[in-house]
């Protein structure tokens, strides 16, 4: 019967010779008993080299005296290499076979002084001598695992030159493997031991481990292993049965120990053997357990030269007609002898006083079993002949002349099914512990539904593949195996029994089944075909009631597992995993419950015609338990023992699905979000479009770790032949932990959009479609796009489109624009769904089609990559794609001519769980970010945890995502139960719901910086920081006002104060900690700059390679000045000491613009933190995102609390706050000059604070006729249109003499005119957006003002797109001084050019500004550059250059630019009190 079968692996190659009697069942992997509980170790784990393999040391030792190096050459290589060595990081895997040698190889020769061989070394340390697993230890593996405990091989490994790894074991022979290379972390680190026993699902104190080496050894102890030093294999091996309690020798397959419960006197035993044998025993009897026989216990006998198998019955009460073994012995015997290939039977004892219970007698077979019903190892012709003869077995069984067997009594003739469900509804009562609702509707079902009409035969009852010997070598069974259950009924029972592995998982715990493979490609008949077959041999008609046949089936099955587990909690089963039997009762209980409704379905349809074309809508709830089985009809296709629930948590998954959401998890922590940071900088850097190398890796581990094609639903690939046999429900839960870091779903290859084009594939695409391009895409060979959306039409709604695709003869032709075409600049894409009208006259929704296009297709253009919030997603992108006259097959076309709306609606579903569900974890990863940082964070002597505002913030968000969750989960379930389209209403409804959501958390999470801490402004107010590119939203920022400007004050003050941490740090040490935070910078420079693109407009390329090298090395120049500002000995007259003290000024509030939010942030805090200041800095609002990321790096790089915050706000509150505060000591300030006269006054008016201020400009630019012509229109060009022309110090006022006056407005609108504007991150922009709408309208207003004064437009004036704040490079000629363009600062794209004739007159005119900050001047005549640049009222004036600035170098304004200097060494005189000291000395001596 299906259960009196081994229940554990076997460890021979099934379709080699093997002896047997009955090899087998089921391997189980969640429950093992026997020695595994008495002993109190539940797994063993093995090293490879000197335990499982010959000693490395060993043959190192050897091989240095056959190649004359040194003896010990090699062990002190690896001792002095550390774990930074050649050798170690060979074993992480980090260096290839190649560079091991090379690196290795030197290592040794600098220690011997000469050469050394390596790759000879490595040569023998892989050679088949070494390579050759020790038989002993093979044996007691095997020992081992028959006993129910787990393997492990934890091994210290390489790579080969080919590129695998170097394992040369029988990997079936251990439930876990862990290799060093693989998993990049080395014995002894603690992390390769604790995963070693976290995949085993062990404790480490209920683990044993071997090892040779003593700190490997020491390791595991230190976690609790119990370890074994392995010096010699056999000393090794008796330590390991003293603590285990069981031999580990003379193993016979599929046999282990006596279990006690089934043990019996060995001497009553032998007499009766050698009475019936007629000779005496010499030596001892040799008896093992078969560690099958769920029902009767069977043994292994060793008598003199015999090999035996005995049955007996098991002790206790047993189950009424259960365990016969006189039926058995009979049926044996009378087929026997009428032909039927079964086992010899010996004698029958039913004499109960020989080993406690009535026996019987076998031979023991040498055959072939094939515990595997998918046969690995044969060919396609062999498997189909191995089915063939199968069914033939079958046929003659059911083909015996009853009474010329004698076997007309062998059970009752007529109404078998009948007896059949009331006997295992009465067993199952009789062992039921617990309500399983498919039995209870079985047992309702069942008996009104029997078969008409019953023909009797013997059936065998278990008829199964692994119930047959094979021949070793022919096809051919030699005999049949366990008639436990053998009767007089209905042959057809049979037919269904043997084909249940046809509808089981492949990786069922107890059985592997067939339901994912491909059939056809194997050779194996389907379940239909296979009863075809057995018609035709039999000569009967084929019976319409097949899915009843396979109800009844699976009812006994359940049954059957039910009376297991009910006696395994006795401790009378004979198998040591019976108790596991509890759970798969009830899911074969509803795979019966599923023909059920299958059968119920054909019979429906056979009488009335079909079913109602008009059922009720929405006839579910969300909780789909059956309370009525009349009523409830679960969905085939599932296969977890949830079905019918909602799972809310992890832990209610089924067991394939816990442990791939475990493995998942494992495999994320390790290598995933280690790896974020190094993924995230190479996303920003130029390199990005070319996919990291380091993902590629990973795609590899997360294929080896069988963390592959997760995505695919249930209902799409129900067999599991290209997925993980997920719902819909399951997978949202996998898909949940993928969203918490961004680069996991490609790792996973479960990423869109190849996921919605796979699952197209496989649900509408033809054989040779999938063989093309399904197959390389679930392989992760290549990737592929989705056109759909364009550019002219709303075409989320599909009918919208107008891409056109037209047939021509043999082809189709495409037409059409598409846009937000995910993965279409990914260099691996190489194919596309395209979606199209092929009809525009059809019905709306049979217009479109859906067609696969090859990316190399000509015809097919991509135009540029789109941006998300500035994010251009590199390598994969949003791509912008043409299609001109593309033509491509027509057998490209996908399920037909005006399927694509079809498709369209049937791919949605999935994926927009997918979507909601990683939203879901990307929220929960922010919320946990939250979390920790309120808990390690104090501010005003309490953490951020314990105050109140935070925790609401923390409740809701955990509210938030908990409702979110819910109904994702909800929608997942349904789309399970009742279908895509029965749960439209709640996809919809999450597409909504999950954005919003998540977008709600992630705010909350960005907060003001005070105190080195993160805080949400006092008011809970927040401001929208904009995306210039767009004018979207990126994310709300907390906003500061006067309470927190306060506090921010007050947090810095108390930084100040004498005697504080900051106060008596060492001079050297700020400038250690500004270099530091310079490191930080650099480290994160790509995040920065995408941070500064993102939020302020200006082009990637710029943030990167300009500002971001700018703040660097501003940073590091006053980190160098800190220990080198100091005051002198000054020597004035009498008996005195006089000397001076350049001392911080104390709170520095500053003020800084949005034009270069890092770089001014940089120019701020250098000379402010080298001096030993502390600061309150107020960001800009339209671009607070930089300063909050560099205020994270602060506090990374060890400045004490207080001595930095930063409050984004508005200026009239926060700035003004700061300027009027009578804590604060200074105010620095760069912006406009009408604000920086109000700070002034407000600093007067309240403590007479100092004041530095950088203001506004309207910068000469003097081009004299003796000029460079082409430098000086590019200067000019640069000097005006850098930074989309907001600069302060701008060459806005561009003067140039007359006589080149025509010729150089020539060139500078041509330059002008060619300038690129556009998406900032497409690193061949010149010109962003201007920084938001305010700045836009303002700068269109200036030239609007330009255009009504005179002035002549030469090009340019309007905006550059249809959306974001982009403007048109502008010229303006013909300028007079009086014009407001030529007096105002407009601070954008817009260039005046003014005539001048001499140098007095330009001079006067460049002067008569009431700005002062800049000026340049182009000649080739020194003495007139300089002339001119003594004569200029500027605080910087450039010659021959523009814009030309370093950190050593002062820059401020004259007049109303400002006053003060910032850079350099005059920029830490701001930030300075001298005080002088005298004492008086007794007597001073020169």
């Amino acid at each position: 019967m299906l259960i009196t079968r081994v229940l554990q692996p076997s460890y021979f190659n099934p379709s080699k010779v093997s002896s047997v009697w009955k090899l087998r069942l089921f391997q189980w992997s969640s429950v093992r008993w026997g020695h595994a509980a008495t002993c109190g170790y539940k797994a063993v784990v093995f090293d490879m080299g000197g335990v499982l393999l010959p000693s490395p040391y060993r043959l190192a030792e050897d091989w240095e005296i056959r190649n004359n190096v040194p003896n010990g050459t090699i062990k002190e290589a690896i001792v002095l290499g550390g774990d930074g060595g050649p050798w170690m990081k060979y074993m992480r895997g980090e260096l290839s076979a190649q560079g091991f040698v090379q690196e290795f190889g030197n290592q040794c020769s600098n220690i011997t002084g000469r050469p050394v061989p390596v790759h000879s070394f490595l040569t023998d340390l892989t050679s088949k001598e070494m390579a050759k697993q020790l038989p002993e230890m093979t044996e007691a593996i095997q020992c081992i695992k028959a006993e129910g405990l787990k393997t492990a091989v934890l091994s210290n490994n390489f790579f080969l030159h080919s590129g695998e790894s170097f394992l040369p074991v029988d990997r079936s022979q251990f439930d876990v493997i862990v290799e060093s290379c693989i998993e990049g972390i080395c014995k002894p680190d603690p992390r390769i031991y604790q995963m070693c026993a976290k995949r085993l699902g062990v404790q480490p104190t209920e683990a044993i481990f071997l090892d040779d080496i003593g700190q490997n050894l020491k390791a595991a102890a230190q976690l609790g292993f119990h370890t074994i030093k392995v010096n010699n294999v056999n000393d090794a091996l008796k330590d390991l049965e003293n603590l285990l309690g069981f031999p580990l020798k003379d193993f016979v397959p599929n046999t282990r120990s006596m279990r006690p419960p089934m043990d019996f006197p060995r001497d009553s035993l032998t007499k009766y053997l050698e009475t019936t044998f007629g000779e005496e025993l010499s030596g001892a009897l040799f008896v093992r357990q078969f560690s099958h026989g769920q029902s009767n216990p069977t043994y292994y006998v060793r008598f003199n030269g015999r090999q035996l198998v005995l049955r007996k019955k098991p002790p206790g009460k047993l189950l009424p007609a259960a365990h016969a073994v006189e039926r058995e012995y009979r049926i044996l015997k009378a087929l026997g002898e009428a032909g039927v290939p079964v086992p010899k039977v010996f004698n029958l004892c039913e004499d109960s006083t020989i080993i406690g219970t009535p026996f019987y007698l076998m031979e023991y077979f040498t055959g072939r079993i094939f515990k595997d019903p998918s046969l690995p190892g044969l060919d396609a012709n062999e498997r189909h002949a191995v089915y063939t003869e199968m069914n033939k077995v079958l046929c003659k069984i059911h083909s015996v002349d009853i009474q010329a067997a004698k076997l007309e009594d062998y059970g009752k003739q007529g109404a078998y099914i009948q007896r059949q469900v009331q006997i295992w509804t009465k067993q199952y009562r009789s062992s039921e512990t617990h309500t399983i609702p498919a039995m209870e509707r079985l047992i309702e079902w069942l008996p009104r539904h029997l078969p008409p009409n019953q023909i009797t035969s013997v059936v065998h009852g278990d008829f199964r593949l692994d119930n047959l010997v094979f021949h070793p070598e022919k096809v051919e069974v030699l005999g049949v195996l366990d008639w436990e259950l053998s009767t007089l009924g209905d042959p057809l029972s049979d037919v269904a029994y043997s084909c249940l592995a046809h509808y089981l998982p492949p990786d069922l715990p107890i059985q592997k089944g067939l339901q994912s493979y491909d059939l056809k490609e194997l050779g194996i008949p389907t379940a239909e075909e296979y009863f075809e077959w057995y018609c035709k041999n039999m000569g009967i008609p084929k019976a319409e009631n097949w899915y009843f046949y396979m109800a009844f089936s699976f009812f006994r099955i359940a049954a059957i597992l039910q009376g297991v587990y009910k006696r395994s909690l006795t401790g009378q089963a004979s198998s040591a995993s019976a108790g596991a039997s509890g759970k798969l009762a009830e899911f074969m209980a509803d795979i019966a419950w599923d023909f059920a409704t299958k059968e119920g379905f054909r019979v429906f349809k056979s009488e009335s015609g079909g079913l109602s074309k008009n059922p009720l809508k929405r006839s579910y709830s969300t909780w789909s338990r059956a309370h009525n089985s009349r009523t409830f009809v679960p969905r085939a296709y599932l296969h977890s023992n949830q079905r019918g629930i909602l799972i809310i948590s992890p832990e209610g998954l089924s067991t394939n699905a816990k442990s791939l959401y475990s493995k998942l998890k494992e495999f994320m922590e390790l290598h995933i979000y280690p790896a974020e940071q190094e993924l995230r900088d190479y996303q920003f850097s130029v390199r990005r479009w070319k996919p990291h190398q380091l993902i590629e890796d990973l795609k590899e581990k997360a294929k080896n770790q069988g963390l592959w094609n997760l995505f695919l639903p249930l209902e799409s690939d129900p067999e599991g032949k290209y997925g993980a046999k997920l719902t819909n429900m399951e997978y949202a839960h996998l898909c949940e932990l993928m969203g918490t870091s961004i680069y996991a779903p490609e790792i996973f290859n479960c990423s869109a959009p190849d996921t919605g084009n796979m699952e197209v594939l496989v649900r509408y695409g033809t054989e040779e479609q999938k063989e093309r391009w399904l197959k390389p895409l679930l392989k992760g060979e290549i990737r592929s796009c989705f056109a759909m959306t364009e550019p002219q039409v709303a075409s989320s709604d599909a009918t919208n489109i107008e891409s056109s695709i037209v047939e021509d003869d043999n082809s189709y032709i495409i037409n059409g624009h598409k846009w937000w075409t995910s993965g279409g600049l990914d260099p691996r894409c190489k194919i596309c769904i395209f979606m199209g009208k092929t009809d525009p006259d059809a019905p709306r929704h049979k217009q479109q089609t859906m067609i696969l296009v090859p990316m190399d297709t000509p015809g097919v253009k991509v135009l540029r990559p789109l941006t998300v919030y500035g994010l251009d997603d590199a390598p994969a992108g949003h791509g912008e794609i043409r299609f001109d006259n593309v033509r491509v097959p027509k057998e490209n076309i996908l399920l037909g001519r005006g399927r694509g709306f079809e498709i369209a609606q049937g791919r949605l579903g999935p994926g927009r769980i997918h979507h909601c569900m990683r939203l879901i974890g990307h929220a929960e990863r922010s919320l946990s970010l939250m979390k920790q940082r309120v808990k390690s964070r104090i501010a005003f002597g309490k953490t951020l945890a314990e105050q109140g505002t935070i925790l609401a913030d923390i409740a809701k968000s955990r509210a938030e995502i908990d409702q979110a969750r819910l109904l994702v989960l909800k929608a997942a379930h349904l789309m399970d139960t009742v279908g895509n389209k029965e749960a439209a209403l709640e996809i919809a409804l999450i597409k909504m719901v999950a954005p919003a959501m998540t977008q709600n958390v992630v705010d909350r999470a960005i907060q003001l910086f005070i105190n080195n801490e993160f805080q949400d402004a006092a008011s809970k107010k927040t401001f929208p920081t904009i995306n210039p590119s767009t004018g979207e939203v990126i994310c709300h920022v907390a906003e500061a006002d006067k309470v927190d400007v306060d506090k921010a004050v007050k947090a810095a003050r108390e930084a100040f104060k004498l005697g504080s941490p900051w106060r008596r740090l060492d001079a050297s040490q700020r400038g250690v900690l500004l270099n530091r935070l310079a490191d930080l910078i650099e480290r994160d420079r790509a995040i920065l700059a995408n941070l500064e693109t993102l939020d302020n407009g200006k082009p990637y390329a710029i943030s990167y390679a300009v500002d971001l090298d700018l703040v660097i090395k501003c940073l590091r120049y006053y980190a160098g000045w800190a220990d080198k500002w100091h005051g002198k000995t000054i020597p004035i007259d009498g008996d005195y000491f006089t000397y001076t003290r350049h001392e911080p000024v104390g709170v520095c509030a500053q003020i800084i613009p949005w034009n270069f939010p890092l770089l001014m942030l940089a120019w701020k805090f250098g000379p402010a933190l080298a001096t030993g200041n502390v600061i309150v800095m107020k960001v800009a609002e339209q671009t607070p995102l930089t300063a909050l990321h560099v205020a994270s790096l602060v506090k990374e790089a060890g400045f004490p609390p207080g001595v930095v915050n930063i409050v984004p706000g508005m200026g009239p509150t926060a700035g003004a706050a700061l300027s009027s505060h009578m804590d604060v000591d200074k105010v620095a300030f760069t912006g406009s000059t009408e604000v920086g006269r109000l700070i002034q006054q407000a600093a007067g008016k309240s403590n007479l604070k100092k004041v530095t201020l950088e203001l506004g400009g309207k910068s000469p630019n003097i081009i004299f006729s003796d000029a460079d012509l082409d430098w000086a229109v590019e200067q000019a060009h640069f000097a005006l249109f850098f930074n989309q022309g907001q600069c302060c110090c701008a060459g806005s006022r561009t003067y140039v003499q007359e006589d080149i006056y025509n010729e150089f407005v020539e060139r500078s609108v041509h330059r002008a005119k060619n300038r690129i504007v556009g998406n900032p991150f497409d690193f061949k922009t010149e010109q962003g957006p201007q920084v938001d709408e305010e700045q836009f309208k303002k700068i269109l207003g200036y030239i609007k003002s330009g255009k009504q004064e005179g002035a002549k437009l030469l090009c340019g004036g309007n905006p550059a797109a249809d959306r974001g704040y982009f403007i048109q490079p502008t010229v303006f000629g013909d300028v007079s001084d009086n014009m407001t363009i030529a007096r105002e600062e407009i601070f954008g794209p817009v260039m005046q050019i003014l005539k001048f004739k001499t140098i007095e007159d330009v001079i006067d005119r460049a002067n008569s500004s009431m700005y002062g900050l800049a000026a340049a001047v182009f000649t080739k005549d020194i003495d007139k550059a300089n002339y001119v640049s003594q004569s200029l009222r500027a605080g910087t004036v450039w010659v021959n250059c523009y814009d030309v600035f370093g950190a050593q170098a002062p820059f401020g304004g004259y007049k109303a630019s400002g006053t003060g200097r910032e850079l350099g060494e005059y920029g830490l005189e701001a930030y300075t009190e001298v005080k002088n000291v005298t004492i008086k000395i007794p007597q001073k001596n020169s």
